[in-house]
């Protein structure tokens, strides 16, 4: 954030909230159309910000003055922290410099039952509003799929953010899917796809995520299943996944099988890369991003490579469970 406020990561002084989204002659590669939207393929990740971290509050306002224009929030790994982080820069910014709500891409994901949830879980149990159970899928992740749970979220998620519909809704499920949430996850869609209609959300689609416990691949997600699920309708459109260039599973195919990622977007949806610079190696997360201030860019810039071979060597050679490294087992 500190380097795109000091003006050095430029766009041909490209900015979203002066209008030039519109313009035909700015949609180049750096843009990609999503329904009525020319978005960035570059979004930002609130998860775990607070408005309270000052912080965190310059690195929102800094990317706002880019042509980033997407915007992901998990409001239930916060309380909603983050959502209020957004909603009220974007409200104090509006007072200085009005801007369009329609130049942005909102995103949320929603379906983990943590922190104040537990409450709203609670209460929905006690109406007899609960159609779902509550899954506990690790000692950290609770699962909710009902249908008024999820509106409950989403009518929380836009009062925090202050707008009055979503582009996009990411629904949490685990890689792992037990054959008794399949009827739960196409009651979550059809709640979803009315939604949609009511103009609430613009889009929805599927946050996959791996459980420690439970060995399956990529290849095997039953992702055909989902769309068919959504059949007469276009609000089922995306799918995410935690990839990078160390954790590249979903990317991966195997002998006479399609990719995870190949599939999606054979089905026509849309893939968002999650934790692009974050990876897990065993338990061991690994930051795959560095930044500087030093104002010698050549030594800095010697500094970073040497960290860099040495990260390499180190992943390569961290040991995996059957004790290979991890350069063997990709050979």
């Amino acid at each position: 954030a500190e380097e795109i406020s000091l003006g050095k990561c430029e766009w041909d002084g490209q900015s979203f909230k002066n209008g030039s989204v519109k313009d035909e002659n700015s949609k180049d590669s750096k843009l990609i159309q999503w329904n009525d939207k020319w978005i960035s393929k570059i979004g930002m990740g609130l998860r775990g910000m607070s408005r309270y971290r000052n912080s965190n509050v310059k690195a929102l306002n800094a990317v706002l003055k880019t042509p980033i224009n997407v915007f992901e929030t998990s409001p239930s790994e916060t309380d909603g922290e983050d959502e209020w982080l957004l909603g009220d820069t974007l409200s104090k910014l509006s007072e200085v410099e009005p801007f369009d709500r329609n130049d942005l891409f909102i995103m949320t994901r929603g379906g983990w039952v943590r922190g104040k949830n537990l409450r709203v879980t609670e209460e929905l149990i006690k109406r007899g509003n609960l159609q779902a159970d509550i899954r506990k899928l690790s000692s950290e992740i609770n699962l909710c799929l009902s249908p008024e749970f999820l509106k409950d979220q989403i009518e929380r998620s836009l009062y925090r953010l202050g707008i009055n519909y979503l582009d996009l809704f990411l629904l949490r499920i685990p890689l792992f899917i037990e054959k008794e949430m399949f009827d739960e996850i196409g009651k979550a869609f059809s709640v979803l796809e009315e939604l949609c209609n009511e103009g609430k959300i613009k889009s929805f689609g599927l946050s996959v995520f791996e459980l420690e416990d439970k060995e399956i691949n990529f290849v095997d997600f039953p992702l055909e299943v989902f769309c068919e699920k959504s059949p007469h309708a276009n609000g089922f459109q995306a799918i995410e996944v935690a990839g990078n260039f160390i954790n590249k599973r979903p990317f991966e195919s195997e002998p006479g099988r399609e990719s995870f990622v190949g599939r999606a977007k054979g089905l026509g949806l849309k893939v968002i890369a999650g934790n692009p610079l974050r990876a897990q190696v065993e338990d061991k997360a690994v930051w795959l991003v560095d930044y500087f201030d030093d104002s010698s860019w050549e030594e800095t810039a010697k500094e970073l490579l040497n960290k860099a071979k040495n990260l390499e060597i180190e992943i390569l050679q961290t040991p995996l469970a059957d004790n290979r490294t991890l350069e063997e087992a990709m050979r």
